[in-house]
């Protein structure tokens, strides 16, 4: 069946020959065998292509239905979207139900293929029910598609997934980068020219990817861009600048009025107020009323004058003003006093505490040093069920949440360069040992943290 297969095609799509190998690899299993296929690859190597390719191949001999997964599935769920995707494809036939139409398919000799990306999120166990289910009819296969790090750990929830066939996605070549950034390269708007593609360059990108595409596709964003999205980034760009110069000239327009305002209102103001100045100077009648008047009531005065009383009556009085006066008369031990309380305030929002130690361990980790990436996981929890199983990593085993998405990073060591990190991964266990060498600027960059 895989020589069948548009070998020109699939490797346009999936970018290298030991890739287009692995899909007729699965091909040949799907339509020769009833034994459930697990897709398998780090974050980024191309999972979720690879299923599409699979399921839009030409002329199939058996149905493909492509599911995402969600971690809140039960197998009643799966059974229900999978018969509504059905029932859709029936039109205005009726559908006879998912047991009737398997056994009708078995009887015409046709398969149908289920596959189902980023299944690594499902709950313990759902898994090995899916398998079961599936046994029960000869027309229907099933293909998972998760990580390695995912598939590691389901193999302790959902044992039966040892009795699926492990298809591997192979990363790229160095060479094949080369490959992949000159065909780039002759597209629009692509932020690399074909002079810029050396062997510092594809070096560069190799260590930094370990050849997995979706990284390489991190360190260029444009690479992914059709031509119709970058369109759609430039009208965005475009709104962005008209809605900021509209709010500068509200903001402009509303504050000059809003400045004009209180002379137009000044007379009603100073009208209304008890005691004005200017008042006082046009009408002579109501003059200020002697001293001696101003001596004999110091009451009356203390409530509508605002000025602060005579230096004797702050003396005799130290009590009574002590309750008004927020800030006393300033001497030098009450400066020094009230420079403590102001300053912890300010302070305090502007040193960024870390969540824990394993944060406050890579924020101190200094930019040029590397660490090993052992996997990515959507949810927490995994580094405690790593330090059981390998108790000689758990000293510097860390795990990282992402403050740009609902990733989890577990990450072992602190190394000096590159090569200490490279010569590290090939000691750990056979299970971790397609693990990542990260550079630690880059790492912090990816977490979202800055």
């Amino acid at each position: 069946m895989g020589a069948e297969l548009p070998q020109g095609r699939l490797l346009k799509t999936l970018l290298s020959q030991p890739r287009v190998t692995q899909l007729n690899l699965a091909w040949h299993v799907l339509t020769t065998q009833q034994q459930p296929v697990v897709i398998s690859g780090p974050v980024g190597i191309g999972k979720t292509t690879f299923l599409q390719t699979l399921a839009n191949l030409p002329d199939l001999p058996a149905q493909c239905c492509l599911l995402e997964a969600d971690h809140q599935d039960r197998l009643e769920a799966l059974q229900g979207r999978l018969l509504r995707v059905l029932e859709k494809r029936a039109g205005d036939q009726p559908f006879p139900g998912l047991t009737a139409y398997f056994e009708q398919l078995a009887r015409q000799q046709q398969n149908i293929i289920v596959l189902i990306d980023n299944a690594g999120v499902f709950r313990p166990g759902l898994i090995d029910a899916l398998n079961l289910w599936a046994s029960e009819f000869a027309s229907l296969r099933l293909v998972y598609a998760m990580s390695q790090d995912d598939a590691a750990l389901k193999l302790h929830t959902d044992p039966n997934l040892e009795a699926c066939r492990f298809i591997d996605i192979p990363p790229l070549s160095a060479r094949e980068i080369r490959d992949f950034l000159i065909a780039q390269s002759a597209l629009p708007n692509i932020p690399v020219s074909f002079q810029d593609i050396d062997d510092d360059l594809v070096r560069q990108l190799f260590e930094d990817s370990s050849g997995v595409p979706g990284r390489i596709s991190l360190l260029f964003p444009a690479l992914n861009q059709t031509p119709k999205q970058q369109l759609n980034t430039l009208y965005v760009l475009t709104l962005v600048v008209l809605i900021l110069v509209l709010v500068t000239y509200l903001v402009f327009h509303v504050g000059s009025q809003q400045l004009h305002q209180p002379e137009a209102q000044a007379p009603t103001v100073l009208s209304s107020s008890p005691v004005v100045v200017a008042e006082s100077e046009s009408k002579p009648v109501q003059a200020p009323p002697p001293a001696s008047k101003v001596q004999e009531q110091p009451a009356a005065l203390s409530e509508p004058v605002v000025a602060p009383p005579p230096a004797s009556k702050v003396q005799e009085q130290p009590a009574a003003l002590s309750e008004p006066v927020v800030a006393p008369a300033a001497t030098d031990n009450t400066k020094a006093e009230l420079s403590e309380p102001l300053a912890t305030p300010v302070a305090e929002p502007v040193v960024a505490k870390p969540a824990d130690a394993a944060e406050q361990w890579l924020q101190h980790l200094p930019d040029n040093h590397y660490t090993v990436q052992l996997m990515v996981l959507t949810y927490p929890g995994a580094d405690w069920q790593l330090r059981e199983r390998y108790p000689e990593l758990k000293n510097a085993l860390y795990q990282l949440k992402s403050r740009s998405a609902e990733q989890y990073y577990i990450v072992y060591g602190d190394f000096a360069d590159y090569e200490q990190a490279k010569a590290k991964v090939v000691t750990l266990p056979d299970k971790l040992k397609n693990a990542w060498v990260r550079n630690s600027a880059r790492l912090k960059t990816d977490l979202g943290w800055r």
